[in-house]
């Protein structure tokens, strides 16, 4: 994956959405909104359709 990704070990993502499952994934657009949350280890296909979605919307916006 070409995109940042944020490892979150001090916990401050999780504490602000208030999750309480791990392993959690945040999919955010470029103007900072929350596009997808998925929780757990399962749906891995879901989470990158979702992540090219927001990836496809941001390269047709340029």
């Amino acid at each position: 994956m070409t995109q940042p990704i944020l490892v979150d070990n001090e916990h401050h993502i999780t504490d602000a959405f208030e999750n309480q499952y791990v392993p959690a994934y945040y999919v955010f657009d470029a103007e900072g909104k929350l596009r997808h949350f998925q929780a757990g280890g399962s749906g891995m296909k879901m989470l990158e359709k979702r992540v090219n979605r927001v990836l496809e919307e941001k390269q047709k916006a340029e």
